[in-house]
């Protein structure tokens, strides 16, 4: 286990409207309050989307399962926000429902918005976490305190 000890900074609310792109979106949020790292909640709905529910088979490096989003899901999520060589790098998870179907997975492409998508963001400040990429994986995993 490797782990550090940062504190809340700001707190960043935000509201996406319909039709917008929320992952690119999120981004441009992050860029905008020059945030560096922190712990992200939303919900609302998405008109369409792309999600990873997990891998196509165990094993490593895990080759990605992708599900489209179509038609309107509701939505709730949770993600953190770190640095990948110095620049901002998102990792977003949520739970979807439509009607009486569900999935719970990784957005990480387009997902449109439907209606409304709330954002509450509290900034870690005090931290140098970040996220290195591990070969075995083949994939930007959280280094909560650097190597030394």
């Amino acid at each position: 286990m490797n782990y550090s000890e940062g504190r809340t900074g700001r707190v960043i609310i935000a509201r996406f409207d319909d039709g917008e792109d929320f992952v690119s979106g999120m981004k441009k949020l992050v860029q905008k309050a020059k945030l560096t790292s922190g712990l992200i909640f939303f919900l609302g709905a998405l008109r369409s989307g792309e999600i990873v529910v997990g891998p196509v088979e165990d094993a490593i490096p895990p080759e990605p399962g992708w599900v489209s989003l179509e038609g309107v899901w509701e939505v709730v999520g949770i993600g953190t926000l770190f640095q990948t060589d110095g620049k901002p790098s998102l990792h977003l998870h949520g739970s979807y429902g439509r009607k009486r179907q569900s999935l719970t997975g990784c957005l990480r492409k387009i997902a449109e918005v439907f209606l409304v998508v709330e954002v509450i963001i509290l900034e870690l400040v005090g931290t140098d976490a970040q996220r290195v990429y591990d070969p075995l994986s083949g994939l930007f995993l959280l280094h909560p305190s650097p190597e030394k």
